[in-house]
């Protein structure tokens, strides 16, 4: 029998009470801003039989870039100066009697100085973590938990803090989440405290860091999105439930002062929608506040920033296809704008590139697929750029270049290529 008006309605009621509900007006599609290409630069060929792993790319505020990604086995790392050309690749040094360190997933962070880090997965190793002093050569690797992981997510502080948080689960043949655990850094090129598990049967954390060092860690719990709060001195706060917990779709972001911003996905039965949960400077979480009206499609987080100013911007992708933009400046609502269509999404969430960038300028980078957009600081979001021609397998990393520019690493079956964009 087919339902009636009245029915639906209670149906949609009911639905859309579950969350605080805010429908943020929209934005036009898009701007109208061309991206100017850069000449494509090689970063690195692979030998005969290697095989490389995404790469991940920062940027320091000087404009100096810096690659790190998998190689056969060890992780190598090239930069770049600005207005010069990538460097050979270096290897990072093992830890001390291991004969081979390559991983998988890089993640990589610069300080405020140019200090970096980076982190990676392995195989039943735990994972590694290796630091590099500004203009300086990477220190050996650093075994910081063991282990089978994954999910391996870092953060780091404008003067050098930073946390490293994974989740416990081996291959994907007897894959079972066993909890999350996290590891702290009181300072740039200092040691590594004894990690510290958060929570047991746990996956999918995210982390971010303001400037003085302190972090919020969040994770999904069974069906739970929970979040736990860091304050270096203190310790861990004890776990809040702040939303719902779907694998794989959550986010947390950090402005310099301390706010927190968590993204996730929120659903009930066939209805999925973005919300997001924002934290004070003092630790209070706000109620939930639904950023998306409630579909019959798919809704999976890509990004979440809050950049130097306390603006925020999320990025979701819609029904598997549909790329969706909020952005909210302090004090007023949130604006959603819709990018168009994304390229075999799934296929990149499943990697967990940075795909939403933003540096101290304010100045913002969304990389998807074979797209990428850039949002200059007094702007609006730029038409999309494309990659080369018939580049569609591809896994991009971005950064944000200070002055408004982009940059961004991709990785083919050979080799890895850069290219910077830049507003026309």
């Amino acid at each position: 029998m087919k339902p009636s008006r009245s029915c639906l309605a209670v149906l949609v009621s009911s639905v859309l009470a579950l969350t605080a509900l805010v429908v943020p007006a929209w934005a036009s599609v898009g701007a109208e801003t061309p991206l100017v290409m850069g000449p494509l630069e090689p970063v690195a060929t692979a030998t005969p039989g290697e095989q490389f792993d995404t790469p991940a790319v920062v940027s320091d505020e000087a404009g100096t870039a810096t690659a790190v990604w998998a190689g056969a086995h060890q992780m190598l790392t090239a930069h770049r100066n600005p207005g010069g050309r990538w460097s050979a690749p270096t290897a990072i040094p093992c830890p001390s009697g291991w004969t081979a360190c390559a991983g998988y997933k890089a993640q990589l962070a610069v300080d405020a100085m140019g200090n970096l880090t980076a982190a990676w997965s392995t195989e039943g190793n735990g994972p590694l973590v290796a630091s590099a002093p500004s203009g300086g050569s990477w220190g050996a690797a650093v075994a910081v938990g063991d282990g089978c992981v994954d999910e391996v997510q870092l953060a780091v502080a404008r003067k050098g803090a930073a946390m490293v948080v994974w989740s416990l689960a081996c291959t994907e043949a007897d894959w079972e989440p066993q909890g999350v655990v996290a590891v702290f850094r009181p300072q740039a090129q200092g040691a590594w405290r004894k990690p510290v598990s958060l929570a047991g049967g746990a996956l999918s954390p995210d982390v971010a860091m303001d400037a003085l060092g302190r972090a919020v860690v969040v994770y999904s719990n069974e069906g739970d999105f929970m979040a736990r709060r860091f304050l270096p001195g203190h310790g861990w706060s004890r776990a809040r439930r702040i939303g719902d917990g779907s694998p794989g779709a959550a986010c947390v972001a950090m402005g310099p002062h301390g706010h927190a911003l968590a993204m996730s996905q929120g659903d009930k039965g066939a209805y999925r929608w973005i919300q997001v949960r924002e934290m004070s400077r003092t630790g209070g979480w706000g109620d939930i506040v639904r950023v998306s009206r409630p579909l019959r499609a798919s809704a999976i987080p890509v990004g979440c920033v809050v950049d130097a100013a306390g603006t925020r911007t999320i990025a979701w992708v819609r029904d598997d296809t549909a790329l969706v933009t909020a952005r909210k400046p302090v004090g007023r609502r949130w604006v959603r704008t819709s990018l168009g269509t994304a390229v075999d999404f799934f296929y990149y969430w499943q990697q967990r590139p940075n795909a939403l960038v933003t540096n101290r300028h304010l100045d913002t980078m969304l990389a998807i697929g074979a797209r990428m957009w850039l949002r200059p600081r007094a702007g609006g979001w730029s038409r999309p750029a494309s990659i080369t021609p018939g580049a569609a397998d591809v896994v991009m990393n971005a950064a944000v270049l200070p002055r408004g520019a982009g940059l961004y690493l991709w990785l083919d079956s050979t080799s890895i290529l850069a290219q910077r964009v830049y507003p026309g």
